[in-house]
C-alpha cells in the first residue's frame, strides 16, 4: 500500500486555494449530514428542457454527485475502469480523473455498478472514494492521490451500496456483507485504521453509516442500520453505545437525524418480513439431500422451499452448499424482520446511554426499500416504488396523506431531497416529480429525462444536478426562495 504521495501540509493548501468551508454545500451522499435538504437551492416550478443549463457524459456508475466548491465529483466504472471524475460544476467540462483498474469486480445486482458508492470530501479538501471492486481512496482536489487502500471484495449478492462518511478527521466505513460484516474508522490524512469493530449476525446491507453530532456540534457517534436493527457507535473506539430492534433482514435507506428534538427517523423494508413458519432443515434433507451430505446444493434444494427460492442469500460464504448452519440463522433473521419508519429520541437517554433512546412512534405502511426517508419542516416523507409518496408529522407519526401517488410509477432508487419549499423525486424510469412542501398532497411539475436514474439528486444554489443513465444534467434552479 502506498500512503501519503504528497505531505498532508501540501495538500490543505492546495485545496484552501480553491474553497473555504462555506462553499461545501453537498459534501456527501444525501448532502449535509445526510438529510438531503439544501434550502439555499430551490428546485422549480416548471422542470423541463428549458431548464437544462448543460449536459455531460462522465462515465457509467450509480453514484450520486458531491459538491465541493467549482467541482463536482462523482465515480463512474468503465472499459475496466474504476474511475473518480471532477466536473466544472457551471459548465460541465472535465477538470480531472484518477482511475484505476481493480483486481476482481463484485458480482453484482443487474441494476447495480462498481460505481455506486458516492463521495466523502472533508472541509479542507480532500475526497475519499470507495468502491466494493477496489476499496478506498483519498485525493486532493487537484485529482492527486493521497492514500489507497484496496479492500477485499465484500461478500453480497448484489454489490457494495454504503458510501463513505467524514467525522472532523476520520473516515468511517461500513462493510455489511454475508460473512465477516464489520465497521471501521480510518485516518482521514492517512488511512491508518484507528478501529474495527465486527457485526455478528449482520448480514448484506446497502445503508451509509450517519455521523451523530451531540448538542455542542460534536461528531460523538456513528449510526449505522442493518439485519434488523441500528447500532450507535462511539466514534473515538468503536464501542456500541446502543441498538434499537424493529428492522427488516436488509437495509438500503440510511437514516435521518433532528437536533433539535433529538430525534433519528429510520425507515427500512424488504419483501416477505417477519415471516412466522418455514421449513426445518431436517425436512429439507429430507426431501433434496441425494447425497446424503447433511447439506444442500442448488440442485438438490426442494423447489419452491426457502433455499431454493433465496439460495444466494442463505449460502452465506458463496462456496455452492447450504449448510444448517447458515440456514438455521437466515430463518430466525427472517421470523424476527421487521418493515417500518420510526422516530427514536434521545430524550429518554443519559449521557452515558446506561437508559437506551425511546423508539416514540411507528409507522408500517408506504415504506420504501431503497430510498431514504427525507425530514423537511416538521414532517417526513417517504416514498416507495410505484411512484406512492407519504407525509408523516415529524412528531408524532400521524399521516399528513398515505400513499398518493405522484403520477410517476415504476421502481424508485434516488432519495428524495427538499429546498425551497419544494420535494424532488425521481423514478428509475428518468421521470423527475417536483411536490410541494407541506401537509396537503400536490404534484406541481413533472419531466422525463429520457435516462434510468439511480442516484439521488445533488442541490446547488444555482443549479441541481440529476444523474442519469446517459448524462448528468445540470439544472437552473429557481431564483429566489418560492416560500
Amino acid at each position: 500500500m502506498r500512503l501519503l504521495l504528497l505531505p498532508a501540509m501540501t495538500v490543505i493548501l492546495a485545496a484552501q486555494l480553491h474553497v473555504s468551508g462555506d462553499d461545501l454545500t453537498w459534501p456527501q451522499f444525501r448532502g449535509p449530514g445526510g438529510g438531503g435538504v439544501n434550502d439555499s437551492a430551490v428546485i422549480p416550478d416548471d422542470l423541463g428542457p428549458d431548464r437544462v443549463a448543460w449536459m455531460a457524459q462522465p462515465g457509467h456508475g450509480h453514484s450520486s454527485p458531491v459538491l465541493f466548491g467549482s467541482q463536482l465529483i462523482l465515480t463512474a466504472y468503465d472499459g475496466g475502469l474504476w474511475s473518480v471524475v471532477s466536473l466544472d460544476r457551471l459548465n460541465g467540462e472535465e477538470i480531472w480523473r484518477w482511475k484505476i483498474e481493480p483486481g476482481s469486480v463484485e458480482r453484482g445486482h443487474r441494476n447495480g455498478s462498481p460505481a455506486a458508492s458516492s463521495v466523502a470530501v472533508s472541509p479542507d479538501g480532500l475526497i475519499v472514494a470507495y468502491s466494493g471492486a477496489y476499496g478506498l481512496v483519498c485525493l486532493d482536489t487537484r485529482g492527486r492521490e493521497v492514500w489507497k487502500k484496496p479492500l477485499p471484495t465484500p461478500v453480497t449478492q448484489h454489490g457494495a451500496g454504503t458510501s463513505p462518511v467524514i467525522a472532523d478527521d476520520r473516515v468511517i466505513l461500513c462493510v455489511d456483507q454475508d460473512v465477516d460484516s464489520h465497521i471501521q474508522c480510518l485516518d482521514l490524512r492517512s488511512g491508518r485504521q484507528i478501529w474495527r469493530t465486527s457485526r455478528p449476525g449482520f448480514r448484506r446491507g446497502f445503508s451509509t453509516p450517519l455521523v451523530w453530532k451531540d448538542e455542542s456540534g460534536t461528531p460523538r457517534g456513528v449510526l449505522m442500520c442493518g439485519t434488523l436493527r441500528a447500532v450507535m457507535y462511539d466514534l473515538q473506539d468503536g464501542t456500541p453505545l446502543w441498538s434499537v430492534d424493529g428492522l427488516p433482514n436488509e437495509m438500503c435507506a440510511t437514516p435521518v437525524y433532528d437536533s433539535a428534538s433529538r430525534t433519528f427517523y429510520i425507515c427500512g423494508w424488504t419483501n416477505g418480513a417477519g415471516v412466522s413458519r418455514l421449513p426445518d432443515f431436517a425436512e429439507l434433507l429430507q426431501t433434496g439431500d441425494d447425497n446424503n451430505d447433511g447439506m444442500l446444493s442448488r440442485e438438490e434444494s426442494p423447489q419452491g422451499s426457502p433455499a431454493r427460492m433465496h439460495f444466494p442469500y442463505v449460502d452465506a460464504d458463496k462456496d455452492g452448499l447450504i449448510t444448517a448452519e447458515e440456514y438455521e440463522s437466515l430463518i430466525d433473521i427472517f421470523r424476527n424482520s421487521r418493515n417500518a419508519l420510526m422516530a427514536v429520541s434521545l430524550e429518554s437517554a443519559d449521557s452515558q446511554f446506561e437508559t437506551r433512546p425511546a423508539v416514540k412512534w411507528v409507522q408500517t405502511r408506504g415504506l420504501p426499500y431503497v430510498p431514504s426517508p427525507l425530514l423537511y419542516r416538521g414532517a417526513v416523507y417517504i416514498i416507495k416504488n410505484g411512484g406512492m409518496i407519504s407525509c408523516f408529522d415529524q412528531h408524532t407519526g400521524e399521516p399528513h396523506y398515505m400513499q398518493e401517488r405522484v403520477g410517476a410509477i415504476g421502481d424508485y432508487y434516488a432519495s428524495p431531497v427538499a429546498g425551497g419549499g419544494r420535494i424532488l423525486c425521481a423514478s428509475q424510469s428518468g421521470v423527475l416529480t417536483v411536490l410541494r412542501a407541506g401537509p396537503d398532497f400536490e404534484v406541481i411539475c413533472q419531466w422525463d429525462t429520457g435516462g434510468n436514474i439511480f442516484a439521488t439528486p445533488c442541490l446547488d444554489k444555482e443549479l441541481i444536478y440529476i444523474r442519469t443513465s446517459k448524462n448528468l444534467i445540470a439544472i437552473r434552479a429557481a431564483a429566489t426562495e418560492l416560500e
